[in-house]
């Protein structure tokens, strides 16, 4: 077993929100045991994920949120 760590850049998360959707950047994220995030849209994903418990639908809309007015 090896430690994943995910580079988590502005960029890649519009993609894959686009393509898979936030199930898509959901699984993504939560396959890593450590994530580094780029400052700004990236960064502010992660603040919403560390306030509070991640797996709730209220924290997934909120990120849904910060994506769409980054388009």
């Amino acid at each position: 077993m090896g430690f994943n760590k995910k580079w988590l850049s502005n960029d890649n998360v519009l993609q894959t929100y686009q393509t898979e959707g936030l199930y898509g950047l959901k699984k993504e994220i939560g396959r890593a045991d450590a994530i580094i995030s780029e400052k700004g849209l990236s960064s502010d994903i992660m603040d919403v994920l560390l306030e509070t418990n991640n797996n709730t639908a209220e924290t997934w809309n909120k990120i849904a949120q910060l994506i769409k007015t980054q388009k």
